[in-house]
């Protein structure tokens, strides 16, 4: 009974993909619920060469069991997100 699963993406891209982008939104938001648990996913704020990236492609946050956002952190720079599981 695995009830939290931790995601690290490591997806962003040089130039933003909103395609790519709603895909991973989507597809995680679905695992989430179809498999009844929660999702943490993590993102760097850089490209995979290191950049600055405009807008990351995989968002920062939480997901509920029921494919709901509970937390997100910004799409552009570092940021720090809080939110307790239950």
């Amino acid at each position: 009974g695995c009830q939290v699963l931790f995601v690290i993406a490591n997806c962003n891209v040089d130039q933003f993909d909103q395609l790519a982008f709603d895909w991973h939104v989507i597809h995680l938001q679905m695992t989430a619920r179809e498999m009844g648990m929660t999702v943490v996913i993590v993102n760097p704020s850089t490209t995979m060469k290191g950049h600055p990236c405009e807008r990351v492609q995989v968002p920062t946050g939480v997901i509920n069991p029921l494919g709901e956002w509970v937390a997100q952190a910004d799409s552009k720079g570092e940021q720090v997100i809080e939110h307790t599981i239950v």
